[in-house]
């Protein structure tokens, strides 16, 4: 059998990444070899990451000698900004094996905000009912949406994220790490993103929360999870901080080859942590570790709380840029409990999908 395998991955976005690395070591586990799979990304992440020879930059043209096609999860299937580049793409993906009647699998969803643009919420139910099955990482959020809409799927599956049981304990610990980590008694990972600091007010609390950790006794690990996260407020924060107190885990994979289940370990081994990104907050709370979730935006706020939710966090997650609030919700949340982390099932439900075939 050949597989096509498309999704967001490709961007060195460490989230992104991880769904794939988990969907790659199920079909391993499933004994596909990886020379019958076709992955729609970057020739070079591909092959430095994975180690695949195939590779294709678009589906269109697959669907003639694949089987079927899997589509990797994350957050594309909403009305994000008025171009709705995010579901456009998501549209190019599945149509061509939709269009020739092939097997599809759209896995590690979440759906929406919609609702908002009728031509966006068009191409969102094409996209659903064009597909054989449906997992999402949320309860009854991505249900809600896709009810506004209208879309019916063929079976609808709600789990959570595909990434949350990524192994990451015998993942190599880079050099950087090893040292801060050795030299700090505690260690906050903190990620900042475009959206978490996009106005005057969020990047005065950032500074804000930052300075308070440090007089606490932390060491700031800044933590990135996606090239942007260079180019952001992160970046400019170490220059405004004691180089003493901070640091910038340098995460990317053209520069440092690091991979998602290392930056999984890395963050398992911090005291507590605060961000943006969707992962970080995965990778924090599948780890023990107590987190803040800084949700930017609607989209994010959405993203987080589905997750949040299915593991009694949810009252960690929030919007506000009130700084005090949100240092106390870190206090508090430090002896909190997760409640028991489930597996997504998706990946069982990929294994019966490709032998019904």
């Amino acid at each position: 059998m050949r597989i096509c395998i498309a999704g967001s991955f490709g961007n060195q976005d460490i989230g992104d990444d991880a769904m794939l690395e988990m969907h790659m070591n199920n079909l391993d586990d499933l004994g596909v070899d990886r020379n019958d799979i076709m992955l729609v990304s970057n020739r070079n992440y591909v092959k430095g990451y994975f180690g695949c020879k195939n590779w294709s930059k678009r589906t269109d043209g697959l669907q003639e000698n694949h089987d079927c096609l899997i589509v990797t999860g994350g957050g594309t299937i909403n009305t994000r900004n008025k171009r709705g580049h995010s579901l456009n793409r998501m549209r190019s993906l599945t149509k061509p094996f939709a269009d020739k009647g092939k097997p599809i699998f759209l896995s590690g969803q979440t759906i929406g905000p919609l609702g908002i643009d009728r031509a966006h919420d068009e191409v969102a139910c094409r996209i659903v009912e064009s597909v054989d099955v449906l997992t999402v990482r949320d309860h009854e959020r991505s249900k809600k949406y896709l009810d506004l809409i209208g879309a019916k799927p063929k079976e609808l599956i709600e789990t959570i994220d595909d990434a949350t049981d990524l192994p990451y304990v015998d993942s190599p610990l880079p050099e950087q790490f090893i040292k801060i980590r050795n030299e700090h008694e505690l260690l906050a990972a903190m990620n900042i993103t475009s959206y978490t600091s996009n106005t005057k007010e969020k990047r005065a609390t950032i500074v804000y929360i930052v300075q308070s950790l440090i007089k606490q006794g932390y060491h700031i690990l800044l933590v990135p999870h996606d090239p942007g996260d260079y180019t952001s407020f992160a970046k400019h924060i170490t220059t405004v901080v004691p180089k003493n107190n901070i640091t910038l885990l340098d995460s990317r994979w053209k520069t440092s080859r690091m991979r998602s289940g290392t930056l999984k370990r890395i963050i398992s081994m911090c005291d507590v942590a605060i961000g943006g990104r969707y992962h970080f907050i995965v990778f924090a709370l599948s780890t023990g570790v107590p987190c803040v979730g800084m949700a930017g935006n609607e989209y994010s706020f959405h993203k987080q709380m589905g997750f949040a939710e299915q593991v009694g966090w949810d009252d960690c997650i929030t919007t506000t840029n009130d700084p005090q609030y949100i240092i106390e919700l870190l206090d508090g949340c430090k002896n909190k409990r997760l409640s028991p982390m489930p597996k997504s099932v998706s990946f069982d439900r990929i294994k019966t999908w490709l032998k019904e075939i």
